[in-house]
Formats: structure tokens, C-alpha cells, sequence
């Protein structure tokens, strides 16, 4: 095996500056150096090849031990990268996920131009498969939510390789999660970032995205205080769903979110309407607006009869609003 360290013949020095023996020292100091260097990479080598053997005839500890060594001693780069990922295979053999996730990470990040970077962004994907299911799980001495672990490598996956073959899948899944855990907000956010990276993906997946989607916007209306924003979009994404696939399996779930979100856009306009009857924020051109958009948006709605109730106690031609008076504004005394 060749290796690049060399030591260049130099022209002996001038007369005056170095003496001869000073220079044999010198050069005879460089030589060991560059010795010393050569014998730490056949060494490192040499181990490399002898955890490759142990982990052939199943000796996986020995051979943690040996790719240990390599990651700590050697000075080639494609040595340690690749020791790196065989001793997060070694734990994946084992089960050990957590600290084979780790390795796979550190090899990523660090080394991702020396690495097979599909076939490990394809391990580490496997991993948050088996953590998706929402087990708990031991780490240490504690038990903790496997959701968070599996959260944390579809994010690293989209973080590092998004257009991958596992990409997409990830992003899905991350925003499934946060759903499980009511970041609404969040969920919604890789919920369109999912539709805006890969508008060709698989239409199947389009679908049960925009159904997710409807879910997590109509959570996340009830959860808020007076944002009903969110409905009107979930109305809006169940039209373009029930459009564009009219035999969708999940059809029967756009039926029943599509009741759900008129019920609440229905019961927000009653609300406005009730609100400005009080004698504090009575405004009844108001009132009248509302529940007269109630009436006429949603006249199937089970609460048309109460808007016709609160309607009938406005008069039948109410005043219109006045301005307010403007205030002068006071002038700067000279």
C-alpha cells in the first residue's frame, strides 16, 4: 500500500544560516514523523480489516471494539466514516436503536460525501418505522414516548436528504405526529410544505394528505379562540378533495368533516349575531348581517331555527350605524 506522506530531497543550506548536522537532525526528525504517520494508517488498516472479519463470523462485540479504534486513531477519512456506519449496523443487529440512530446521525452529518448516504437515510428511516406506532419505550431508566424519537428522525431525514426516496414519506409522517401531540400549528405547516415540495407525488398520498390536513385545520379551530379562518380553508380543501377524487375511499370522511365544519361556521355567525343583541355591543345591522349570512349560506343547518329566533327580536329596520365623531387633534401651544 502506497501512501501520500513523502519527504522531498531539499538543496543542503547555505553556509553560515544552518550547519550540516543541524539539517541531518532536522530532515532525520521529519522522516520519523512521516513514519510515524505511515504506521498509524496501515494500523488503523489492518484493524479496519480485522473488525470486517469478526463481524463476518458474528463476533460483534470484538468488532465494536476494533471499529472503535479506527474511529479514534485513524487519519483516513473513508476509514472512519465507514467504521462509523458499521458500528451503527452492529447496533441495529442488536436492537440497541437509539445508539444506532446516533451513529447513523454522526456519519450523516458529519461524513454524508464518504457514506453510502442512501442506504443509511434508509436504515434510519426504517428505525422511525418501528418507533411510529406510538409504543413507549425504555431509554436508560426512563420510558419515554417513541412518537418523540420518530419525530426527531423524519425530521433529520427531510433535513438532509428531502428529495430522497424516503422524503416524502418522512414529512408526512412528521406532521402526522404533530398532530398526535396537538402542535396544530406546526402540523399544518408540514402539511402544506408536503403539497408544495412534491406536487407530482403519488395522488393516493395527495389525497390522504389534504385529508389530514382538513382534520388538523378543524382541531385546531375548535382549539383557538375566534379564529375561524381555519374553517373556511377546510371547506375550501374539502371541495377541491371531493373534486378532484370523487372515488376516493375516504369519501365517506369528507361527508362527515364537511357536516362538522359548517356546523362550526354555522354556530360562529350565530354567535356574532347573539353577540351584538347585548346591550353593551348591541349593533343590530350587525346582528342582522350575520344571521342572515347563516340563513342564507347554510339553510340545511340544524341552526337555522335558532338564527330565525335571535332574528325575529331585531327590528325590522334598524338604524344604521353613525360615525364617530372625529376628535380635534389639540394644537401645540408656540
Amino acid at each position: 500500500m502506497k501512501f501520500p506522506f513523502k519527504v522531498e530531497k531539499e538543496n543542503p543550506p547555505e553556509q553560515g544560516i544552518m550547519s550540516d548536522k543541524d539539517y541531518a537532525k532536522i530532515v532525520k526528525k521529519e522522516k520519523r514523523r512521516v513514519a510515524k504517520i505511515n504506521a498509524s494508517i496501515t494500523k488503523s488498516v489492518s484493524v479496519y480489516q480485522h473488525a470486517s472479519s469478526y463481524l463476518c463470523f458474528q463476533y460483534y462485540r470484538i468488532s465494536n471494539w476494533h471499529l472503535k479504534k479506527v474511529v479514534d486513531n485513524s487519519r483516513n477519512i473513508y476509514n472512519i466514516s465507514n467504521a462509523i456506519v458499521m458500528r451503527a449496523e452492529l447496533a441495529y443487529l442488536k436492537k440497541n436503536y437509539s445508539k444506532a440512530i446516533t451513529l447513523y446521525m454522526e456519519a450523516v452529518d458529519g461524513y454524508r460525501n464518504y457514506i453510502d448516504l442512501d442506504t443509511v437515510i434508509g436504515r434510519e428511516y426504517e428505525i422511525a418505522t418501528e418507533r411510529y406506532e406510538g409504543k413507549r419505550i425504555r431509554k436508560a431508566v426512563f420510558w419515554i414516548n417513541a412518537d418523540d424519537e420518530a419525530l426527531e428522525i423524519y425530521e433529520h431525514i427531510n433535513s438532509v436528504a428531502p428529495f430522497s426516496k424516503h422524503g416524502p414519506e418522512s414529512l408526512y409522517r412528521s406532521a402526522k405526529i404533530l398532530f398526535r401531540e396537538k402542535k396544530y400549528f406546526e402540523a399544518i405547516e408540514n402539511f402544506d410544505l408536503f403539497l408544495n415540495r412534491y406536487p407530482r407525488y403519488r395522488l393516493s398520498i395527495e389525497a390522504d394528505v389534504r385529508v389530514d390536513l382538513i382534520y388538523t385545520l378543524l382541531q385546531n379551530a375548535e382549539d383557538s379562540d375566534g379564529d375561524f379562518s381555519q374553517v373556511r380553508r377546510a371547506l375550501r380543501e374539502i371541495k377541491l378533495v371531493i373534486a378532484r377524487y370523487p372515488n376516493h375511499e375516504r369519501r365517506d370522511e369528507m361527508t362527515a368533516l364537511k357536516e362538522k365544519a359548517i356546523y362550526l361556521e354555522a354556530n360562529r355567525l350565530l354567535d356574532l349575531g347573539k353577540f351584538y343583541q347585548n346591550k353593551a355591543h348591541y349593533r343590530p345591522h350587525a346582528s342582522k348581517r350575520y344571521l342572515g349570512d347563516l340563513i342564507r349560506l347554510y339553510p340545511k343547518s340544524e341552526l337555522i331555527e335558532d338564527a330565525e329566533y335571535y332574528l325575529d327580536k331585531l327590528p325590522e329596520d334598524p338604524e344604521p350605524l353613525k360615525p364617530l365623531p372625529r376628535v380635534k387633534k389639540a394644537e401645540n401651544p408656540t
